[in-house]
């Protein structure tokens, strides 16, 4: 998702059970050791109850492509 967006929101973070996501752990640990920058925060809704976290994830300001290189105003 980081490839086509500046940062990915993923949500809920819990298993059937409400228990946590057993790959949480690995998929930020993965994430920061490819550069991402990674955050569980809490959110004011729950999709199902105890489900009040999500994980945030940001590419680095110095990674961020060039909006020039993208083309994002338009062909002149």
């Amino acid at each position: 998702m980081c490839r086509v967006a500046v940062e990915a929101r993923i949500f809920p973070l819990l298993e059937l059970g409400a228990r946590k996501s057993r790959h949480l752990e690995s998929v930020i640990e993965r994430l920061d050791t490819q550069g991402y920058e990674c955050s569980v925060e809490k959110v004011d809704y729950e999709f199902q109850r105890g489900a009040d976290e999500m994980l945030r994830v940001k590419i680095p300001q110095n990674n961020l492509p060039d909006p020039e290189k993208l083309n994002l105003r338009g062909s002149s």
